[in-house]
C-alpha cells in the first residue's frame, strides 16, 4: 500500500479527460434512452422544464435588446422587474448561447446544456479525485458516482440544480494552486467559483459552505496558508463579482418583500434522507430503502460509492485530501439539515437558520440541495478507497465496480417519460408576432403548468404577458386568472381593459362543452371583437375605448396603479 495518496508528476492528461467525458455521455446515453434521439422536440411538459427554458431564452433576448433591463421579463404584466421572480441561470445560459449560436432552437439548446451537466459533473469530480488521491480507475468511479447519484434524477426538471459541474472544479482549482502556485489556477478557481454562484442561488451557498470547509483543512498546514489565503481572496472576489451582478435581482426582490415560508423545513434534508434512493428507483433493495425513509428528498449515494467511501475514509483519514472531502462533506450535510436539525425525538438551531437571516438567502426554500457537496465528498472518498487496493486488483475491480453502480441507479421510467414531445406554440403565437404591441393574457388558467407553457410559447413573440411563472407570483395575478375562467363576458371585459389586457387568448382543447359555447356568444361585449380564429384557439382583441369596471375584487391596488401607469407612460 503506497504511503501517500497524494500523485506526484502524474498529469491527468488532455486524452484521460476526453475519453472520461465521452465514457460518461455514453452512459448518460444509455440511462435516459430513448431521450437523447429526440432532443429538439421532446422533454418533461411540466412548468418547471418548460419554465427554464423560457428563463435562458429571456436571459439571451435581455443580453442581446438594447437598453434592456437584466431582471426585465414579459411575465406578470404590468409588474415590472419580474425576472427577479426566477433563478437568473447566468452561468447555464452561456452555455445555452453557444448552442443556440450553432443554430440549435430553444428547446434543443436547453436539452443539451442539461445533457451536458452529466459529462461535466463526471469529468470534475474525476479531476479532483484524481488531484486528491492519483488513481485514473478511482477518479473514474468517482465521476460515475457524483454524476449519477440519486439526487440527480430527482432533480431532473431543474437544471439549475443538475448544473454541480463548477463545484468540484473549484475545489480541484483550490487544491491544484496549493501544489502549484499558479497564477492561472487561481485564476481558475475565481472563475469556477463565479460560475458555480450565479447557477444557482442555493449554488451559491454550497460554494460558500464547500469552499470554507476546504480552505480551513488547507490553512491547518502551515506551509499551505498562505495559498489557503490567496485562495480564500479568490473566493471573495467572486462573491463580490456576484454581489454586484445580482444587485438589480435583490433590489427588485426587496422591493417585492419577498419571504420565505415554513415549507423550508418541510425541504430540508433529514439523516435519512441518505438512505432514501431515487423514486425512479427499480431494483428491490432499493424499493425497500425507499420504503423506510420518510423524508421528501432522496440523497442515496449508491451501495458502491458508500462502501468504497466508508473504506476509503477507515484506511486514508491521516490523509489531507481524506480530511479536506470529510470536511466539505460534513459541512454540507449540516447546512442542508436547515433552520432546525431534528435528532430522533429533539431538535436544535442548525447554520441554516443563521445564514438564512442574510438577504436574499433567506427565499431559498430548499436547503436539501446543499446536499449535492455531500454526495461529492462521498463520491471523491470512493476514488480513496479503489486507491487503498493494489494496482492489479484495482484494474480488474474498478471496471466491474462501475457496471454495478450503473445498474443500481438505472432510472427505468426517467427516459420514456422525458421522451413526451413538448406542445409546440400554436398559430395563435405567429399571429401576436405579428400584431401591434399590447399586454396579453392567455387562458384558461385552470392547470398549473398553463402558466409556464405559456410563457415558452410567448418566445415566439415576446408580447407583455398577465401569465407568470416563477417561485412567486405578484399580487393579483391569479386573480385575473381565475376571473378569465367566465370570458367573454361584460365584466371580464371591463375589468380587462381597466387592466389594460389588449389581447385575450384562449385555447378550447380540453375545455368543457358549456365552456367551448360561452366562447361563442351571440354578441360579444362592446369593444371586443374577435380578432384571430384559429378553430381550437381564439385572439380576442380589447379595444381601450369602452368601458371600464369600477368596483374590483380585492386586489392590491398597486397592481391597477401600476396598469394605469403604463397606459399613460404608453400613450404619451
Amino acid at each position: 500500500m503506497p504511503r501517500s495518496l497524494l500523485p506526484t508528476a502524474r498529469p491527468f492528461g488532455f486524452r484521460s479527460g476526453v475519453t472520461f467525458s465521452v465514457l460518461y455521455t455514453l452512459c448518460a446515453a444509455a440511462l435516459l434512452w430513448p431521450w437523447p434521439l429526440h432532443l429538439a422536440t421532446s422533454g418533461l411538459p411540466i412548468p418547471d422544464f418548460v419554465g427554464n427554458v423560457w428563463v435562458l431564452e429571456q436571459n439571451l433576448h435581455n443580453w442581446t435588446t438594447p437598453g434592456a433591463n437584466a431582471v426585465a421579463s414579459n411575465a406578470f404584466w404590468p409588474h415590472d422587474k419580474t425576472f427577479a421572480y426566477n433563478e437568473a441561470l447566468f452561468a447555464q445560459t452561456l452555455e445555452y448561447v453557444a448552442a443556440r449560436t450553432l443554430g440549435a432552437g430553444p428547446l434543443l439548446a436547453h436539452n443539451l446544456t442539461l445533457l451536458a451537466t452529466f459529462p461535466l459533473c463526471g469529468l470534475g469530480a474525476a479531476l479532483l479525485a484524481f488531484e486528491l488521491f492519483g488513481s485514473r480507475w478511482g477518479a473514474f468511479v468517482a465521476g460515475l458516482s457524483f454524476a449519477f447519484s440519486a439526487y440527480r434524477w430527482d432533480q431532473f426538471p431543474h437544471i439549475q440544480s443538475l448544473s454541480l459541474q463548477w463545484l468540484p472544479l473549484a475545489l480541484w482549482s483550490m487544491v491544484r494552486y496549493d501544489r502549484t502556485r499558479s497564477p492561472r489556477t487561481l485564476a481558475a478557481l475565481f472563475a469556477f467559483a463565479l460560475l458555480l454562484a450565479t447557477s444557482s442561488g442555493y449554488s451559491a451557498v454550497l460554494c460558500a459552505v464547500a469552499g470554507g470547509a476546504a480552505l480551513a483543512v488547507l490553512f491547518i498546514r502551515p506551509e499551505s496558508r498562505k495559498s489557503a489565503l490567496m485562495a480564500g481572496l479568490a473566493l471573495v472576489a467572486a462573491a463580490a463579482a456576484v454581489y454586484v451582478i445580482f444587485a438589480p435581482y435583490r433590489e427588485a426582490q426587496q422591493a417585492f418583500g419577498l419571504q420565505r415560508g415554513d415549507e423550508v423545513i418541510h425541504w430540508s434534508a433529514r439523516f435519512n434522507s441518505f438512505f432514501k434512493p431515487s423514486a425512479y428507483a427499480v431494483w428491490p433493495h432499493l424499493i425497500w430503502l425507499r420504503d423506510q425513509a420518510t423524508t421528501q428528498k432522496p440523497l442515496f449515494a449508491g451501495t458502491v460509492p458508500i462502501a468504497l467511501a466508508l473504506f476509503g475514509a477507515a484506511v486514508w483519514w491521516k490523509e489531507r485530501g481524506v480530511r479536506l472531502m470529510l470536511a466539505v462533506g460534513a459541512a454540507s450535510l449540516v447546512v442542508a439539515l436547515g433552520p432546525r436539525i431534528f435528532v430522533f425525538d429533539f431538535s436544535f438551531p442548525g447554520p441554516y437558520a443563521l445564514l438564512s437571516e442574510l438577504p436574499v438567502i433567506g427565499m431559498l426554500r430548499t436547503p436539501s440541495r446543499i446536499a449535492a457537496g455531500t454526495l461529492l465528498a462521498i463520491a471523491v472518498l470512493a476514488a480513496a478507497g479503489l486507491a487503498g487496493v493494489s494496482p492489479g486488483r484495482r484494474r480488474v475491480l474498478a471496471p466491474v465496480l462501475s457496471l454495478v453502480l450503473l445498474v443500481e441507479v438505472w432510472p427505468k421510467r426517467l427516459g420514456p417519460d422525458l421522451n413526451r414531445e413538448i406542445p409546440k406554440a400554436p398559430p395563435t403565437s405567429a399571429w401576436l408576432k405579428g400584431a401591434p404591441e399590447g399586454p396579453v393574457i392567455e387562458l384558461p388558467w385552470s392547470d398549473q403548468d398553463m402558466p409556464a407553457i405559456y410563457l415558452y410559447w410567448s418566445i415566439a413573440h415576446w408580447k407583455p404577458m398577465l401569465n407568470g411563472w416563477g417561485s412567486f407570483q405578484p399580487p393579483g395575478s391569479l386573480g385575473l386568472g381565475y376571473i378569465g375562467h367566465r370570458w367573454p363576458t361584460g365584466y371580464t371585459s371591463r375589468i380587462f381593459r381597466r387592466v389594460g389586457v389588449r389581447y385575450v387568448v384562449v385555447h378550447a382543447r380540453g375545455m368543457t362543452d358549456e365552456r367551448r359555447a360561452r366562447l361563442r356568444p351571440a354578441e360579444l361585449p362592446v369593444g371586443v371583437r374577435l380578432a384571430a380564429d384559429f378553430g381550437e384557439d381564439l385572439v380576442w382583441e380589447i379595444s381601450p375605448d369602452g368601458p371600464i369596471e369600477q368596483t374590483v375584487p380585492d386586489w392590491p391596488s398597486k397592481l391597477l396603479d401600476r396598469a394605469s401607469s403604463w397606459r399613460g407612460g404608453a400613450a404619451k
